[in-house]
Order: structure tokens, then sequence, then C-alpha cells
């Protein structure tokens, strides 16, 4: 039952996962809708609202942020609590030594829920390339996991990385190649892409904090 009514509304991010837009006139940080939780040196952004168990635990897709969530989250907050939250390096999340890798993403929001003191059970929704994160943080803590939501979610065989000019799934790389790959992705400085310049449809629906939330 809690399900049938979570769903639909959780739903809503297939249609509407929006990348906040920047405003070109505005140069200022934007303030956190969240609280930024210390980790033990670094911050990660956490925005909690509802109240109510089980609490819904959301994890982006690839390249997204917690806001694009903001027209899901009240609604799931009317009937239980619901978190969001940005991996290191998004938004406002302080960047850690690894940008994105499994391990460092379940590690990550298993310390922030414990530190933020967010008591399990989670149902855990996964957005594209989030689908791969929440899986891994069901294997790792069963325990703490009553349910999964998986929106368009990748698979496990989807998350490949670049060996020798050619993606590779992950359950295929070994050791030492995801450590020469390691060593490469840690000597990268990618530019940050541009912001758009206006607000178009459906990106004029979120709240009005979100526009100039594109970090």
């Amino acid at each position: 039952m809690w399900l049938r009514r979570c769903l639909p509304v959780l739903l809503v991010a297939v249609c509407v996962v929006p990348l906040a837009a920047q405003s070109a006139a505005n140069t200022g940080t934007p303030k956190a809708p969240g609280s930024l939780i210390d980790l033990g040196g670094r911050r990660l952004h956490l925005n909690c609202t509802g109240s109510g168990s089980p609490t819904v635990v959301v994890e982006n897709g690839d390249g997204a942020f917690s806001i694009d969530w903001a027209l899901v989250q009240p609604g799931v907050s009317k009937f239980t609590r619901i978190c969001t939250y940005d991996r290191a390096g998004y938004a406002w999340s302080d960047r850690g030594p690894l940008v994105d890798m499994v391990d460092e993403t379940t590690g990550d929001l298993h310390l922030l829920l414990q530190t933020a003191k967010i008591a399990p059970p989670f149902v855990l929704v996964g957005a594209s390339m989030g689908g791969a994160y929440v899986r891994a943080y069901q294997r790792r803590v069963p325990e703490q996991v009553a349910a999964m939501v998986l929106v368009d979610a990748t698979h496990d065989e989807g998350v490949d990385y670049e060996i020798e000019g050619k993606g590779k799934p992950i359950s295929l790389i070994t050791s030492d190649e995801l450590r020469a790959f390691m060593q490469r992705l840690l000597t990268r400085n990618p530019p940050l892409p541009k912001a758009p310049t206006k607000v178009s449809p459906p990106f004029d629906r979120l709240p009005a904090y979100s526009s100039d939330a594109d970090r």
C-alpha cells in the first residue's frame, strides 16, 4: 500500500528530471535548501523534509543534483520523510578524493545518514546512474533497506570505464586496469560546463531558488 502511494509521485522524475538553470546575471552562491553535514573535514548537503517511516532516500542520476527532485519531494513529504542529497563534488557538497565511484558514493551516503541521525529502514530511490549506487548500498547494508524504487536505472553492466580507449564494464575490469584508470582520473581537470542563460519549460516549474543553483 505504501509503495502504491509513493511510486506515482516518485515517477514524476521520469518526466521532470531537470538540471537547474543558472541566471547569467547571478554570480553568487545560492543558499543550500538543506543542511551541510560534516563528515570529518568535508561536508555533504542533505535536505530532509516530512516525517514518518520508512524514510525515502534519493540517489541522483549522473551529473544531477538534489534540487532536481524539487517537484517530487513536497509530494512524498506529505506522507513520509524524504531525504535528497548531493554527492561529493556536486552543488553544495564538498569534493571528495574521488568522484562518482561506487565504493566512495555508498560509503559517503552511509556515513551521511549515520552522522545526520537518519535512522533506517530506508526506501532507496535510484535515478539513472543512481540505480547502480542504491543497489550497491543494499548489498553493503541489506538490513537497512526496506525497498528500492528504480527510475530508469542504469544496469550494473552499464557502469563502464575507459580502458585502452574503449568502454569496459566494471565487472570485467582487472585490478591493474582499474588502478591505471584511477591514476588518469586523478590527473584530469576538465572544464566546467557552461550554464544556460535562460529558464525554459519544464524547468520553469521549479521553485525560485533552484534557478540559481547550478554550480
